[in-house]
């Protein structure tokens, strides 16, 4: 209903300066006015607007986004690159450590079985 009001001044004021008078003006802006309160032009320019401004937002958040994304997934593959070294180089001595261990369990009741066998002999 703004629009249609606004489109109804902006007439008349054009009309009004081309030398009309308010009777023959009347019903040129009763349809003008009719024709601008039920097609809505204004909710069309404002979802056009809207839209252009969404898609250059979007396109912005996009770009913004995937810089960061890609420095977030460098940085994240870093850390990710040090934690699988740290876990491999732990992972290495503890192995070793069990294998020691391991070999620990079999050779020394092995060498006491051998020591005891030796004693008695």
């Amino acid at each position: 209903m703004i629009f249609a009001l606004l489109v109804i001044g902006v007439v008349a004021f054009v009309m009004y300066n081309k030398g009309y008078s308010f009777e023959k003006m009347m019903p040129y802006l009763l349809l003008i006015g009719l024709v601008a309160f039920f097609v809505p032009v204004g909710a069309i320019i404002a979802n056009v607007i809207g839209g252009v401004f969404g898609a250059v937002g979007g396109a912005f958040g996009g770009v913004f986004g995937g810089i960061f994304g890609a420095i977030g997934g460098l940085i994240g593959g870093l850390f990710g690159l040090i934690g699988g070294l740290l876990g491999a180089v732990f992972g290495l001595v503890f192995g070793i450590i069990g294998l020691i261990g391991f070999a620990l369990m079999i050779f020394i009741p092995l060498i006491i079985i051998y020591v005891i066998a030796k004693i008695v002999r």
